[in-house]
């Protein structure tokens, strides 16, 4: 009987190679990484304020993109930027009272934030072939932090703070189908998703 599966697993290493050589990464090359990154403040938001009673919104992951340019064969240079939204809402039960139907209503309460990082990169490659390269890189900067709540819809506090600290350690790599386009993925330490993937585009 046919495996799709041990199929598909063949297919999969046959195409990565028998995929065409491509020159590698050399200075003076530029890298664009955009990229989605998980979790997102969302899922960290719903960890840290778990009650069942919360409704969680917001996106579930984030947003960013990368540059780099490559100052040496080996070491690149660039920026770092992403997004996230994440917020709670809830209804508070017998908030209001009502002295003309002596009765008492609900609130529905709702907090938004969103978070914007921004951080100067460094990357070393070490491994750089046709097709594939690996680095380990760092990144360090600030974030804009914006919050704010509502009570039935209408706005009561709000907040704007900038954090002058930000920071990511990571491993990550490209792989290039093409002359100039291909996909990355990157696990770190802090300065957004700690697993983040998406596009490739060298030039």
């Amino acid at each position: 009987m046919i495996n799709p599966i041990k199929i598909s697993c063949f297919l999969f290493l046959f195409t990565i190679c028998s995929s065409k050589s491509f020159g590698q990464i050399e200075q003076g090359t530029f890298i664009i990484d955009p990229y989605i990154g998980v979790p997102g403040e969302r899922l960290l938001t719903k960890f840290n304020f778990a009650f069942e009673d919360y409704t969680y919104t917001g996106w579930p992951m984030s947003l960013g993109i990368r540059g780099e340019y490559m100052f040496t064969d080996y070491i690149g240079v660039g920026i770092d930027a992403n997004y996230s939204n994440y917020g709670y809402e809830y209804i508070i039960e017998g908030a209001y009272y009502n002295g003309v139907t002596q009765t008492f209503h609900d609130a529905h309460y709702e907090f938004q934030g969103n978070t914007f990082r921004f951080m100067l990169r460094a990357n070393y490659h070490l491994i750089r072939t046709s097709n594939l390269d690996a680095y380990i890189g760092g990144g360090v900067g600030g974030r804009d932090i914006n919050t704010k709540t509502l009570v039935d819809g209408k706005q009561t506090s709000s907040t704007n703070l900038y954090i002058p600290v930000a920071f990511r350690l990571a491993v990550g790599g490209h792989f290039y189908f093409t002359e100039n386009i291909g996909i990355h993925a990157e696990a770190g330490i802090s300065g957004g998703g700690f697993v983040q993937g998406g596009l490739a585009i060298k030039f």
